[in-house]
């Protein structure tokens, strides 16, 4: 079976732009290691800009739910800025998930060729 990779990291922002902006990281990311065939789980898309229609504990408790599932939590650059990140990676830890740190992505995946990875 697949490795079931969690994305975790910064959504809110003071500015819809800063969301945006945020997504687009963890999409990035998500394709990047969907294309090593990896399986992803990337919130940040899941529940794109359904601000306002759960308040945003709703959010972070569906986030933490797909934690339990998932093998791995992959923690994207700057991830201690957000809340919710802090709580899925200390469940994480609680649960003896794999944990994998942005900085520490060539160590995750050592079959990545510089070639073959998607960097736009």
């Amino acid at each position: 079976m697949k490795e079931k990779v969690y994305i975790a990291g910064a959504y809110r922002s003071k500015h819809l732009i800063g969301i945006i902006y945020n997504i687009y990281k963890a999409r990035k990311v998500g394709m990047k290691l969907a294309s090593l065939g990896k399986w992803v789980f990337v919130p940040h898309l899941a529940w794109a800009l359904f601000d306002g229609i759960q308040p945003d504990w709703f959010w972070l408790e569906c986030g933490k739910e797909m934690v339990r599932y998932c093998d791995t939590i992959y923690m994207l650059k700057k991830w201690y800025y957000s809340k919710g990140a802090i709580e899925e990676l200390k469940l994480a830890r609680e649960l003896n998930k794999k944990v994998v740190f942005e900085e520490d992505f060539y160590e995750f995946i050592p079959e990545i060729k510089w070639s073959n990875a998607i960097w736009t």
